[in-house]
């Protein structure tokens, strides 16, 4: 997972926290490739769950602050992160079925996905409320 400018949302913020995002989720890739130890690839996928939370909840003060009215469904979209993060966890604890590589390569996927589609979605309502928000309080 490469970060690149075609992920951007156009909002600072949240590609700074996808850029991090990236970059961790591709350590611990990378780690998973080289066969690191379990204690070093938990502390890896740790890493990614924290930063990602941190974003999650980021986003979700964004779309209570605007009254984004997808809400319900991009939170739904958070819940299935937390499943897919869950099941690498197992894969690294040896508990599940999957291979890690497989469960993280699953994770990445979706987090491409999300922050194309979802992200752009909501980075896109975020900037019209702020110009709405200002036209307001340049008429008022």
């Amino acid at each position: 997972m490469q970060w690149s400018e075609d992920h951007s949302v156009l909002i600072p913020e949240l590609d700074e926290q996808h850029r991090v995002l990236h970059e961790a989720t591709e350590e611990l890739r990378l780690a998973v490739l080289a066969g690191e130890s379990n204690d070093r690839l938990e502390f890896l996928a740790g890493r990614v769950a924290t930063r990602m939370a941190a974003h999650f909840r980021y986003e979700e003060g964004l779309m209570r602050g605007s009254r984004y009215s997808a809400i319900d469904w991009h939170e739904r979209q958070h819940q299935a992160a937390g499943a897919k993060l869950a099941l690498l966890w197992e894969t690294l604890r040896g508990c599940g079925g999957a291979s890690s590589f497989a469960a993280l390569e699953e994770l990445a996927d979706w987090f491409v996905d999300h922050v194309t589609v979802a992200d752009r979605m909501l980075a896109a309502h975020v900037r019209n409320y702020e110009r709405e928000t200002l036209k307001r309080a340049q008429i008022a």
